[in-house]
């Protein structure tokens, strides 16, 4: 514990002498001089007094240095940003259970920490029960001791997905209910106080996140009728070439991939041929463009025009890549029927092209 260093560096910013703090804790100079050599510390009952005479939190006062932490705390999220990059989750993990080691009570990296295991949850077909109880403890951590409220609101959308997962749905409704409408949302305040190009940029943003919530509307409306399944599916492609012009795409490559890969799914179970293929090939198009795509290139299309495709900013849960999840959706047997169709060889090819 570096408490003593820490009421050191807290007095000298604040311009304080021993003496000074030692009058207003009401104990002595030689108290303070043990305190900030480590040789023994203040009582835990002065720990709230010290902290509101530096206008810290006590878990600042005990937990990290003030003057380092934001430095570690930028550094350890830009190397999540990077792995987040590259689906590793796993190394993610470890990237936060190392930073709560260093600062046990930091409840951004328990934020963090609690959403990379939920999207582990998501990545594994086993759905462990001991990742998501773990999701649940953090999150509920963080929500009922943060006081930043953009880390406990955070905390508290994954929270309410943990609970929906482990059949607590009352807690998850509670949470749902509690949170602020679409119409309250900084995306739509923002869109209100921002004037010009601020404006433009913020209004294109909402609009990739418009698509975004589409998709998941598009994925919680799906039912066992394939014929529904396809028109959903057919309508999101329909929003995306609203959206962008040209095969202007760019990340929403990887939507599309998904898009006609569920479009495979659904008319392999009505044993429609021809379909199923020319769904596998078109999907297998959008996954080459999506990894070949530029690093950083500008929009094209008229709605978003002002925005970036990045491909170094993307985040996944898994490392799985598009060629192996393609790989692993053709071994399935529900594929078996068009293995003969001679398109289905030109399937093949492309996979192997695929780096």
């Amino acid at each position: 514990m570096d408490l003593g260093k820490t009421i050191k560096r807290l007095r000298v910013s604040k311009k304080m002498t021993q003496e000074n703090l030692a009058d207003m804790l009401g104990t002595s100079v030689q108290s303070i001089s043990r305190w900030e050599n480590s040789q023994t510390f203040p009582d835990i009952s002065m720990l709230p007094i010290i902290a509101n005479i530096f206008d810290v939190t006590i878990d600042q006062l005990l937990n990290y240095d003030i003057n380092t932490n934001t430095d570690y705390v930028q550094e350890l999220l830009s190397k999540d940003g990077k792995l987040a990059n590259l689906g590793d989750s796993l190394k993610r993990v470890e990237l936060y259970r190392e930073g709560l080691k260093k600062y046990p009570n930091n409840y951004l990296f328990m934020q963090k920490l609690a959403g990379v295991l939920l999207g582990l949850y998501y990545a594994d077909d086993t759905n462990r029960k001991d990742v998501l109880l773990e999701v649940i403890k953090l999150s509920e951590k963080v929500v009922t001791m943060c006081d930043d409220a953009i880390v406990r609101s955070s905390a508290s959308q994954t929270l309410c997905f943990a609970y929906s997962h482990n059949g607590e749905l009352k807690k998850a409704k509670e949470i749902a209910n509690g949170m602020p409408s679409i119409h309250s949302s900084k995306e739509r305040l923002l869109e209100s106080v921002l004037a010009g190009e601020e404006k433009q940029l913020q209004l294109q943003d909402n609009t990739l996140k418009l698509i975004e919530w589409f998709y998941s509307i598009i994925l919680g409306s799906r039912k066992k009728d394939p014929e529904h399944n396809i028109k959903l599916y057919k309508k999101y492609i329909s929003l995306l070439d609203v959206v962008f012009e040209e095969n202007d795409f760019g990340f929403y490559n990887i939507r599309l991939f998904d898009a006609y890969l569920g479009l495979a799914r659904n008319y392999a179970r009505l044993d429609d041929v021809e379909n199923t293929v020319n769904c596998l090939d078109t999907s297998l198009d959008y996954a080459i463009a999506y990894q070949r795509r530029p690093t950083r290139s500008k929009h094209k299309s008229l709605l978003v025009d002002k925005l970036f495709d990045e491909k170094d900013k993307t985040s996944k849960n898994t490392t799985i890549t598009e060629k192996q999840t393609i790989i692993l959706e053709l071994e399935k047997e529900i594929f078996n029927f068009v293995k003969n169709h001679a398109k289905y060889q030109s399937v093949l090819t492309k996979i192997k092209n695929i780096k």
